[in-house]
């Protein structure tokens, strides 16, 4: 069973906030390719540690990780300055994003277009419109490669968590932000190395700089969008909801890395302030496909690792 699990989480560590720690940062295991999904769950990990503490045991693994996961990957897709979320059906009207996932994400987006559209994911059933401000470094602008959204289990109970329902449209982060939001929304991370930062750090060869953001994980489940595209979530708190967003959602995790290294310079986002970091989601999975994901890895507490039934297109070399 250790060989199993080793064989599990070999790949290289990506490093996250972890929202259940109530901001304290963790590190989280990149997951096995599709090959690695079959076999029995992982054991029961020890108990949660106290909220500001990492987990213990194997270095670089959050407790409430290894409770239910699957990840989807997109490469990048497009970019323009567009939000069917925020500003739909006004082209131009927002500042400019880099979009993943569907490939005809525009202002004038709906469920039903996304559904008829491509995507960039390697699971072909994911064609949901993941999208973030555009960064620069030193004034020119770096389009990343790749992004990958990990769906977490968290602290939620088993058996307590529903998919996403079709057409979901939710922000995370604050597009205004003029200071640290706290890492447990947002940040910056070396791909593979511990140690966020509210800052974009020097990365070394290998590396790169990565974005981070976390979205609420509880629902009031009946609407599916809100005035502020937030108000219909809220923040869970160790594996509880609030009253008023009873229903327990997948702890959504998004990562998004750029072909930076070295020296970051200096780094801006399209939103203003480097500590603006925000992401959109627009579902637009196959729903049924979804659920079954949901139950069948969440809800049932196994590590499925990446949902793919194709490869990505090769990434561009990193400087």
């Amino acid at each position: 069973m250790i060989s199993h699990l080793f064989e599990i989480l070999k790949r290289p560590l990506l490093a996250l906030t972890i929202a259940s720690f109530a901001a304290a940062p963790a590190w989280v295991p990149a997951l096995a390719a599709p090959e690695a999904q079959a076999g029995p769950p992982p054991p029961s990990p020890p108990p949660p540690p106290p909220a500001g503490r990492p987990a213990p045991g194997r270095p670089g693994l959050a407790a409430d990780f290894l409770r239910g996961v699957f990840a989807t990957v997109c490469d990048f897709s497009h970019e323009a300055p567009d939000d069917p979320i925020v500003k739909p059906n006004q082209p131009g009207a927002s500042h400019l994003h880099q979009f993943f996932g569907n490939a005809t994400t525009s202002a004038d987006s709906t469920y039903d277009s996304l559904r008829a559209g491509g995507t960039s994911c390697r699971a072909s059933q994911d064609a949901s419109g993941y999208w973030v401000p555009a960064l620069y470094k030193d004034g020119a602008e770096v389009q990343p490669t790749s992004m990958k959204v990990y769906y977490r289990a968290g602290r939620h109970d088993p058996g307590s968590i529903k998919a996403f329902p079709a057409g979901f449209r939710v922000v995370a982060g604050d597009a205004t932000a003029t200071s640290p939001q706290g890492q447990r929304l947002t940040g910056w991370v070396c791909q593979g190395i511990p140690g966020p930062s509210e800052v974009p750090p020097s990365c070394p060869a290998g590396a790169p700089l990565t974005l981070h953001v976390e979205f609420p994980d509880c629902w009031d489940g009946v609407s599916s969008d809100s005035p502020d595209h937030k108000s219909h979530t809220a923040y869970g708190r160790l594996g509880t909801c609030p009253a008023d967003h009873p229903v327990a959602l997948p702890s959504l995790t998004l990562l998004v890395h750029y072909p930076i290294t070295g020296d970051p310079g200096t780094v801006t986002l399209s939103s203003g302030s480097i500590y603006s970091g925000h992401a959109d989601f627009f579902n637009a999975w196959d729903q049924s496909f979804l659920t079954s994901k949901v139950d069948d890895c969440l809800n049932a507490t196994v590590m499925c690792g990446v949902v793919a039934d194709r490869p990505l297109r090769p990434l561009r070399p990193r400087p």
